[in-house]
């Protein structure tokens, strides 16, 4: 408000904190007047949420039939998030988590340090998979002028990654 964005990534929700992109696509603005969302739960008892979006995808590829995210906190610990992507194209799918600049690639994915001094560390499990890291500079402005960008990429017509984001004090 008042100021110039200093790096625009994505001309929509691209830029949240994690994200599921089709063939590269950063840009997940919908511009008709659509549904955003499908199916939809909560399970308190179990610490589970979970909600298909693929209609926020259908705009541009209208062949994704379920784009459904579950993330359940386990023991109070740790999250693992769930990914379910059906199409019935052949895409690249690329689970993408924007983490502060601080993190650490490791052979499987990324450690964080929070602010708070707690470690996170996002482990796809299937360990077939690896992560592509990078910093992107200038972005966000604040608090750090830098981000880390941690994806986890699939092709094929589906895509089912589990990922688990364990805490260490």
């Amino acid at each position: 408000m008042g100021q110039e964005d200093e790096y625009n990534y994505g001309d929509g929700c691209g830029g949240a904190h994690s994200i599921v992109l089709v063939d590269g696509w950063e840009g997940m603005r919908i511009h008709a007047d659509v549904p955003q969302h499908g199916a939809s739960s909560a399970d308190l008892l179990q610490h589970m949420l979970a909600c298909d979006v693929a209609p926020a995808y259908q705009e541009r590829w209208p062949d994704i039939k379920r784009m459904e995210r579950k993330t359940t906190l386990c023991a109070q610990r740790f999250f693992v998030i769930e990914d379910l992507c059906v199409a019935t194209q052949v895409h690249q799918w690329t689970t993408r988590f924007v983490v502060r600049p601080s993190f650490v690639e490791n052979k499987y994915g990324a450690k964080i340090m929070t602010a708070e001094g707690v470690t996170l560390q996002l482990i796809p499990l299937d360990m077939l998979m690896t992560a592509q890291c990078e910093t992107v500079q200038g972005h966000p402005a604040k608090p750090d002028a830098a981000c880390g960008i941690v994806d986890f990429v699939h092709v094929g017509s589906q895509h089912h990654q589990l990922t688990r984001s364990e805490e260490h004090t």
